[in-house]
């Protein structure tokens, strides 16, 4: 008996799909990373939360009119 099998089909990707999923994949990483930060910052006091800091360090850095 011979036993044949078909070739798999070869999967056509868009380098577009690679990218959106690559993208899609850093905006979840990030928006999980940020939540377990802010939780952590409401455990250890409200002025830790990384957003605050940030944002006082992007006002701080902002040129006076």
């Amino acid at each position: 008996m011979i036993d044949t099998q078909a070739a798999p089909a070869e999967r056509v990707t868009s380098p577009w799909g690679r990218r959106f999923r690559g993208a899609l994949s850093g905006l979840l990483a990030a928006s999980v990373s940020l939540g377990v930060a802010e939780l952590l910052a409401g455990l250890v006091g409200p002025n830790s939360s990384p957003v605050l800091v940030v944002g006082g360090a992007f006002i701080d850095a902002t040129p006076r009119p």
